[in-house]
């Protein structure tokens, strides 16, 4: 990772052994001037067979916008639409979220993929303030047939 910007680390959990999903979380740059902070979500079918995965809004691999502050009430926010603005000398945007399920078959081998700008929540005072930020989501596994659930989430520190 460079690490001559504010993001310091990324990490992320591993979903349940019987998942039949690997997610991936790739940081791609640190924010400049001219775009923001940006990061990749990956979410691939591992299984044998054809599997579903679902979650309760919409926008897969991961619908959940918003990272709050594990020691504090400062966010960030994964933004997908391009409505990020630099101000201030820093790049902020609100979560949007869509409440309805999304839901996606993919076969064996399969990626479903999204590459997300991290920035500030517009409440956020300060740009970039130190902390580490947890993004959580819940994933649902073949909801049609015996239904696993399971959160996936990652933190980044700042």
């Amino acid at each position: 990772m460079d690490e001559s910007g504010p993001v310091e680390k990324v990490e992320f959990a591993a979903p349940p052994d019987e998942s039949p999903f690997k997610h991936t979380l790739g940081f791609l740059a640190q924010p400049t001037e001219e775009r923001p902070a940006q990061l990749r979500v990956s979410v691939t079918n591992v299984g044998d067979g054809d599997h579903t995965i679902q979650t309760n809004n919409w926008g897969l691999p991961f619908p959940a916008r918003a990272g709050k502050a594990i020691d504090g009430d400062e966010k960030l926010v994964l933004s997908t639409d391009g409505d990020a603005e630099y101000r201030d000398d820093c790049w902020r945007d609100y979560p949007k979220t869509s409440p309805r399920i999304d839901t996606k078959t993919l076969s064996p081998d399969e990626t479903v993929s999204a590459t997300y700008a991290l920035v500030n929540g517009m409440e956020t005072a300060a740009c970039w303030p130190s902390g580490k930020y947890r993004f959580s989501q819940r994933y649902e596994v073949d909801p049609e047939g015996d239904g696993t659930e399971y959160d996936w989430w990652f933190v980044v520190s700042v």
